[in-house]
């Protein structure tokens, strides 16, 4: 997922007055909170990175307790981040930085969290891998409400490149008629 020089050059120079075209997506993305150094360095083989609702501190916890604490299996390393867009409450705002400096995982983008925005949460997602953790092997999106199953994943996703089936590939599953 590389972004070409041509495109990033027009993305960061362009004037506001130059976008009048409806179709053509005008938000620029800022990490105003943003734990740039987390695949730095690193041979990351999975990148998760899981939308949540700027209120959902219990369920962030949660996933942190769980799925989201196997850093490491098999010699595979596994990172996590938690997408959020702002607030409109400052007490909101005040916690998610509290949370941010205590677990280095929150990224937050600069747009209104809210379900409208989900493009833009989605949107600004892939901008943070592109920009902070392009070196990692596979990038999975989840929301907050899911639980993941990481060795099974890992072993998937190892079998699936054993088998050269994957090459630039997105990979979807949906459940259908299941209970949570």
């Amino acid at each position: 997922m590389n972004i070409s020089t041509e495109f990033e050059y027009f993305y960061r120079n362009i004037s506001e007055d130059k976008l009048d075209n409806p179709l053509l997506h005008k938000h620029q993305y800022r990490a105003l909170l943003n734990y740039d150094i987390k695949c730095k360095g690193k041979d990351v083989f999975l990148l998760v990175f899981v939308h949540s609702s700027a209120k959902k501190f219990l369920e962030r916890q949660q996933i942190r307790l769980t799925y989201g604490s196997i850093s490491d299996y098999e010699n595979e390393h596994i990172e996590y981040i938690f997408v959020l867009g702002q607030s409109p409450k400052p007490e909101i705002q005040q916690k998610i930085k509290d949370e941010s400096g205590e677990y280095m995982d929150i990224v937050l983008g600069n747009f209104v969290d809210s379900y409208r925005n989900l493009t833009y949460k989605h949107v600004f997602s892939l901008f943070w891998v592109n920009n902070f953790c392009s070196n990692a092997k596979f990038v999975v999106k989840a929301d907050d409400d899911v639980i993941i199953n990481i060795p099974l994943l890992i072993q998937h996703l190892r079998q699936q490149t054993k088998d050269n089936v994957l090459t630039n590939v997105l990979e979807c599953y949906m459940h259908i008629d299941t209970n949570p």
